[in-house]
């Protein structure tokens, strides 16, 4: 008998990160998506570094993912082969079946979403005050056409302007 996960035939995503120098955190979200890549919700995922770091190359390339040096998250959308992006900071990790709420949207709609951050990773109103807000803490899943017409090079930048729905998902959030 098959399972349920060999038969999902909807939309599939690509993943865009900006490794932001931080190659334990984007090993962590990496380790996160591995379920979804097995039931063919995550084609792909693109690993955009705005530098040149030899450990988030390395991190890159073992999990099987593209890596870009030198580029923005605008460089990996452009790339990107699926009509659904999934916008992620490095460190997020996605709880389980954090997939399951999107399936139905992102067929029948095509506003932009955001997960729900679990409470225990929420940071604390001084916390959020000192570092700023950070628009891809929850998370962005977009169409690759609406990312792009920002005109944003940046997945933070791209995140702040685009207005979304909260999904039931959840999402961990990128220690900081």
């Amino acid at each position: 008998m098959l399972s349920m996960s060999l038969l999902y035939a909807g939309p599939m995503l690509s993943v865009v990160i900006e490794a932001d120098e931080n190659a334990e955190g984007l090993a962590a979200t990496l380790a996160s998506l591995i379920p979804a890549a097995v039931d063919g919700v995550v084609r792909e995922v693109i690993v955009c570094d705005a530098a040149t770091n030899d450990a988030i190359e390395i991190v890159a390339d073992h999990a099987g993912c593209t890596y870009l040096p030198r580029s923005s998250a605008c460089d990996g959308i452009r790339l990107a082969r699926c009509e659904w992006l999934l916008l992620l900071e490095p460190g997020a990790r996605l709880g389980d079946g954090w997939a399951d709420p999107l399936y139905t949207l992102m067929a029948a709609d095509s506003v932009a979403m955001r997960f729900s951050c679990v409470p225990a990773s929420r940071p604390s109103w001084a916390e959020r005050w000192r570092q700023g807000r950070r628009p891809l803490r929850d998370g962005l899943v977009v169409l690759k056409a609406q990312a792009l017409a920002t005109g944003h090079l940046t997945a933070n930048d791209i995140a702040r302007s685009t207005r979304t729905r909260r999904v039931e998902g959840v999402i961990f959030a990128a220690p900081r």
